[in-house]
């Protein structure tokens, strides 16, 4: 036989082959209502070449078309499959069976396994794993829907139902793993309006275990007989237990659920610590609830709840729309409870009020609000918590401010909330919304229209330049004791509110005096308006006195005598009124700026160059103390048997608001010179020269009284301030000279310093400040002169949280590059009395650190605070833990001695099973620390 015969003959079979297949598809298409079957074949086709069995990767398709009548159970779209090994076709038993890198994809759903059985007949497809060189399960069935997803053993599923059965499956829900022995999987319905249908898939499980634990074989978790899990939402269990390490624990759940969704859902916040406190008792801290009450805003409920009493709750909530504003504000109340020696119970409250608005650049125009609130009742924070920032936080202020600016108009209105407080001594004062209108600087006197007629410019005149400013402020503050118990009593806050009227008025000019003088003289005038003040009326008191005459010749003869002293005095009573003051003053000042320039030829110094600005003034203002004002009041203590008098000043003005000026008649002449000295040297990395500051500034300052009846020169005062070490460290100091002498008290006389000694000046006394502030990771910028890319934060997958200690650090800069060490170091130094020396005293000289150190992968020490007093020789406050990584577990430790505090913990890490932890805590009420 010839060869082109040959060839003909096989083209023939395979033609015959091909239209047998087409002829079978054809029967099978229109067969009457099949169970389940794969699809509804109208008109289908079967991409595939002329062999059956096909050993190569390639994409073949069910498809659907229209013009042949469909079956009833016939698929609404395409069903895609392809295979790396090899795709076998059974058209008998209507199969397709794909080997080695499998996927089957149908709208939303993706199929991928080692082995999938294809039965479009029923629509039902069968997926497991395949053996791969070494005999081990490999490519195991991995489901994908959408957002969900899970890899399984073995699985069925049916297209058309949407249901399936699979065997050994592992689920991720969002941060909890599912592993179940046997689950069904079900798509469900739901009509949401007449035109939306929600799709949902639910799992039921038998014989399941959750887990944080992404270890192929989990260190721990819930293991139950029956589950339910909706994906995207909860998951739901039935009677279950705790095990860890495969063993059951006696921890029993009648049942639970545990949301798994990232939107905000409203429900219970498990609480994450469980503690014991001998002085408290058991309890459970943060539990709570959450409420997402729309788009905008959000509500948490939490508190504490102890066996003995002790009890905290509190309310915050969230807020934010884009765009616009941000923010939160939360208000925290507790009641702990104290056992005293002599076993008397009480309990101590303490509050806090928190927040802060933040409006987003570009939101408003001419409208800014925003800021911060921070107010403290009997030191809520340092009672509630125990880390060195709460504890060793001394000072506490808020700052919440409205501003409004007008256009085209030369004026803007404030209002202002201010706190401040000292947690050391309790004080507080809160400034209510004190309101604010000012104006710009107003020139009444320019022309508006400086152009002739003949279009020539008018030349400015100097009474152009005279410029006006006007502010006017009411304001009102409570000033007490931070005691919840009794800041709000009526009598204490009546005792410490204050209010007032304040106005101001400035009239002032400039101009030039030589070329290279600036002149500056100025006129103002203040109004205030008290509502509170001091009333003063006399009292007389008489006081009976004895005396004991002994006999200086015989001490046994003595007698006593009578006699009574005669008082007058005042009492002071607090009045509620309007009381007005009227200040105003005059001044005139001239200024300039020099320069000094000294330039080097040699060296890596190019220059130094020396920056003068001084400054001269005159100023007056009244004797505010004389009684034409009555501001003040002066009265005589009396002793009419004695004949002595006392001459005493009281102030109307000591609890209001606003206060007149406690100085004298003042016309004096100011001077002040600042000093800037900067220098250029030449840089050899660039081959440039650049600037440094020697020091930022350096002022002096002083007066002359010519009204003063003595003692008319004022100290002279000199103060600095520079930056060493690339701004590391900061050094201040402060000293004063005196123009006059002392006397053997060390008080000041009339007497000119240099008479007595021949020196110009005499020195009182200078303060010193460095202040140091150093972290690793500066130390590398200095060391390798580049700048130190920051860490970035957690990427908010839980997954990266059990790896995330997996650094490779490289040196011991890397090591310690979370650490920062502070040094404050401040003294004084003065003449002794009496000697030509000087002493040196140390206020202040102390080190802190603060860091973390990741000593291993899992191992991590933590340092809140751990200082050292050089002054008086001990600690400042250690605060020192460490954490050990158990892949899902976690074993901390805490502990601040001088708080009395310690904890131990060994927990799970990851939500929403991070409630299971085995805590042993002292609080700082359970007494001294004495072990576990």
């Amino acid at each position: 036989m010839k060869k082109t015969q040959l060839n003909d003959y096989l083209k023939i079979g395979r033609s015959v082959v091909l239209l047998s297949i087409v002829l079978h598809l054809a029967m099978f298409s229109f067969a009457q209502n099949p169970i389940d079957t794969l699809s509804n074949i109208t008109q289908s086709s079967l991409l595939f070449s002329d062999s059956l069995q096909i050993d190569t990767l390639r994409t073949d398709s069910l498809v659907f078309g229209s013009d042949i009548p469909m079956s009833e159970s016939a698929l609404d779209a395409p069903v895609d499959y392809k295979a790396r090994d090899s795709m076998i076709y059974d058209i008998a038993n209507q199969k397709i069976y794909l080997y080695g890198g499998a996927e089957v994809k149908f709208e939303t759903i993706t199929l991928q396994a080692g082995y999938i059985e294809l039965d479009w007949g029923t629509n039902i497809v069968l997926a497991e794993g395949a053996l791969d060189s070494l005999g081990q399960l490999a490519e195991k069935p991995n489901f994908k829907d959408k957002s969900q997803e899970f890899v399984a053993e073995r699985m069925r599923y049916n297209f058309k139902t949407q249901k399936g059965i699979i065997y050994d499956v592992t689920t991720t829900q969002e941060n909890l793993y599912v592993l179940g022995a046997k689950s069904k999987f079900v798509r469900t319905q739901k009509q949401i309006t007449p035109d939306s249908i929600v799709e949902q898939d639910i799992i039921y499980s038998e014989d399941a275990i959750f887990t944080t634990c992404n270890h192929p074989e989990p260190h721990y978790g819930i293991r139950s007989s029956k589950q339910k899990v909706i994906p995207g939402k909860m998951v739901i269990v039935g009677p279950s237990n705790v095990e860890i390490a495969g063993i059951p624990t006696p921890l029993f759940l009648p049942f639970a659920f545990f949301p798994t969704t990232e939107t905000r859902t409203q429900g219970l916040i498990i609480p994450r610590d469980y503690e014991y406190s001998e002085q408290w008792g058991f309890g459970v801290r943060n539990i709570g609830y959450y409420i997402p009450v729309n788009d905008y805003l959000d509500l948490t409920l939490n508190g504490n709840v102890y066996l003995k009493g002790t009890w905290g709750l509190g309310l915050s909530a969230n807020f934010r729309k884009r765009y616009k504003y941000n923010g939160r504000f939360s208000v925290d109340y507790a009641s702990q409870r104290t056992e005293g020696g002599d076993g008397l119970v009480t309990f101590m409250p303490s509050m806090a009020v928190r927040g802060s608005l933040n409006q987003a650049s570009g939101a408003h125009p001419t409208r800014r609000i925003g800021g911060s609130v921070n107010i403290q009742f009997n030191n809520f924070q340092a009672n509630n918590f125990n880390d060195a920032q709460s504890v060793l936080q001394g000072q506490f202020s808020s700052n919440f401010s409205y501003n409004q600016s007008f256009p085209g108009k030369p004026f803007t209105l404030s209002a202002a909330f201010t706190h401040s407080q000292s947690a050391s001594s309790g004080r507080m004062t809160i400034n209510f919304p004190n309101l604010n209108f000012q104006t710009q600087t107003i020139y009444p006197l320019k022309r508006k229209n400086r152009i002739k007629k003949d279009g020539t410019r008018l030349k400015e005149q100097w009474y152009e330049q005279i410029a006006f400013r006007y502010q006017g402020e009411a304001r009102a503050s409570v000033t007490g004791q931070d005691d919840l118990s009794q800041f709000f009593e009526t009598e204490n806050f009546q005792r410490g509110l204050n209010a007032g009227i304040r106005q101001r008025a400035t009239l002032n000019t400039s101009f030039k005096l030589l070329k290279n003088l600036s002149v500056t003289p100025s006129v103002n005038y203040n109004n205030s308006i008290n509502f509170k003040y001091s009333n003063y009326t006399f009292m007389d008191s008489i006081a009976t006195v004895f005396d004991t005459i002994v006999n200086p010749s015989d001490s046994s003869d003595f007698f006593i005598t009578e006699r009574q002293l005669y008082f007058e005095n005042l009492d002071q009573d607090t009045t509620w009124g309007v009381r007005p003051i009227h200040e105003y003053s005059a001044s005139i000042s001239l200024n300039t700026t020099l320069f000094r320039t000294v330039r080097f030829k040699k060296g890596w110094l190019r220059g130094i160059r020396h920056v003068v600005k001084p400054s001269v003034s005159m100023n007056y203002s009244p004797d505010y103390t004389n009684e034409r004002f009555n501001y003040f009041f002066n009265y005589d203590i009396k002793n009419t048997i004695d004949s002595i008098f006392e001459t005493r000043t009281a102030q109307i003005f000591n609890i209001s608001q606003y206060r007149p000026p406690t100085s004298r008649q003042q016309m004096s002449l100011n001077y002040s010179i600042t000093n800037i000295y900067e220098a250029k040297y030449f840089s050899k990395k660039d081959s440039t020269d650049k600037k440094f500051r020697l020091f930022d500034n350096i002022y002096i300052t002083g007066n002359y009284n010519f009204v003063a009846d003595s003692l008319n020169l004022s100290d002279t005062r000199v103060s600095g301030t520079t930056r060493l070490f690339q701004g590391i460290t900061t050094f201040n100091f402060n000293a004063n000279w005196s123009w006059y002498d002392v006397d053997e008290n060390g008080r000041k006389i009339d007497r000119f310093y240099w008479r007595a000694t021949g020196k110009p000046l005499r020195f009182n006394q200078a303060n010193f400040q460095l202040s140091t502030n150093l972290t690793f990771r500066k130390i590398k910028e200095l060391i390798e002169g580049n700048p130190v890319e920051q860490s970035g934060g957690n990427s908010g997958s839980n997954r990266n949280t059990q790896n995330r200690n997996n650094t490779d650090n490289t040196s011991l800069v890397d090591w310690l590059s979370n650490f920062s060490v502070s040094h404050q170091y401040t003294f004084r130094i003065q003449p002794i009395l009496g000697t030509d020396r000087d002493t040196l005293i140390t206020q202040t000289n102390s080190l802190s650190l603060r860091g973390r150190v990741q000593l291993t992968p899992n191992w991590q020490v933590n340092i809140g605070n751990i200082g050292y007093d050089f002054k008086n020789k001990g600690l400042s406050f250690p605060n020192i833990g460490f954490t050990r990584n158990l892949h899902c577990w976690q074993l901390s430790f805490n502990w601040s001695p001088t708080r009395n505090f310690y904890s131990m913990t060994i927990g799970v890490i990851d939500a929403p099973l991070n409630f299971l932890q085995v805590p042993y805590r002292r609080n700082q009420a359970d007494g001294q620390f004495t072990g576990f």
